[in-house]
Order: C-alpha cells, then sequence, then structure tokens
C-alpha cells in the first residue's frame, strides 16, 4: 500500500512537471560509481556517516538559494531545490537505496531514490542522462545516478527534494548547506 501510495505521488509528480520537459542530447556516461572512464566530475563525493542525507546530490560546483514553498505555475508551489551546475556534472545519491526511474515524460530525465532502511524517498529530476544503474538497482551512497540537465528554458540544473516517511517534501535547505 505504501509503494503504491508513493508511486502515485511519483505519477502526479511527473504529470505536474511535464509542461517543463524538453529533450537535451545525452550527457557523457560511465560506469555509474564517479570514479571510471567516462563520468566526469573524477572521483565520488566524500560520504558522512549516518542520517538521510550523507553526500551532496551535485558532485561538482553548484550554487543553490532556498527556493522551497516559492509559487510555481497553476497554484503549485515548489517542492523542491533548485541546484545550479554545469551540464554534465555528476548528481550522486544522497542515500544507499533502490533506483526508480520515472523516464523521460517530467522535466528531464529524473529518479526516485527509496531509501534503503526506512521510507523515506528522494527526488532527483531535469537530469541530461542517467548513471549506469537501472530500474531496481540497489545504490549506494555518493555513487552517480545521473547528470546535471535542463528543461530547455531553464538554466543547467538538478531539482532535489527529499520525502521523509514517504509523505509530503520538506525543505532540505539547510542539510543541503552542511553537505555542499
Amino acid at each position: 500500500a505504501e509503494l503504491g501510495r508513493i508511486a502515485s505521488r511519483v505519477d502526479e509528480l511527473e504529470a505536474t512537471l511535464a509542461a517543463e520537459r524538453s529533450p537535451t542530447p545525452a550527457a557523457p556516461s560511465g560506469n555509474g560509481d564517479g570514479n571510471g572512464p567516462g563520468d566526469p566530475g573524477g572521483p565520488k563525493p566524500p560520504v558522512s556517516g549516518s542520517g538521510w542525507l550523507q553526500t551532496c546530490p551535485v558532485n561538482g560546483p553548484s550554487s543553490f538559494v532556498d527556493s522551497f514553498g516559492d509559487p510555481r505555475p497553476g497554484g503549485r508551489s515548489h517542492e523542491g531545490i533548485d541546484m545550479i551546475a554545469a551540464r554534465g556534472t555528476p548528481v550522486a545519491a544522497v542515500h544507499a537505496g533502490t533506483v526508480h526511474r520515472t523516464g523521460s515524460s517530467i522535466g528531464g530525465y529524473g529518479i526516485v531514490l527509496f531509501h534503503e532502511g526506512s521510507s523515506d524517498w528522494t527526488f532527483y529530476t531535469h537530469f541530461d542522462s542517467y548513471g549506469s544503474y537501472g530500474e531496481g538497482a540497489h545504490v549506494s551512497a555518493g555513487d552517480t545516478i545521473g547528470y546535471v540537465g535542463n528543461s530547455g528554458t531553464t538554466v543547467y540544473h538538478l531539482h532535489f527534494e527529499y520525502h521523509p516517511g514517504g509523505g509530503a517534501a520538506i525543505n532540505p535547505y539547510t542539510s543541503l548547506l552542511g553537505v555542499c
């Protein structure tokens, strides 16, 4: 039942962001671990301790401000943080978990990561392309799950959300400041 509710939420996110989608060419792909040939950005980002946010989701230079809750078209509000980075910058899993690819119907390719050992999940979107991890794959914190892209009318960025307990998004800004 919980996975069904989360899957419904993913479908809702896909529908909400569909208007922002525009295809972009694929970024370089490598072996997905951030360390191999073709994985831009060099080694995996530092991973620290426990908790829901064990590493910065952008493995490279980035900037971001607290835009959580800002108004968006259609009367909705922004449910995440947009992290500005160069196109093709590796995007890292912030926690060990299971990958669910959301396809390209949302604002660029995206991933929902179901966190191992909890019902928490994180949502990443506006990818140029995925890392090498397929649907249902297990990843560790710091593994490259995709590459920063855009949706055609915006700057290159990662849209990042955190959903504790499988519920509504909460503002991850302060936590991101601690690891990015």
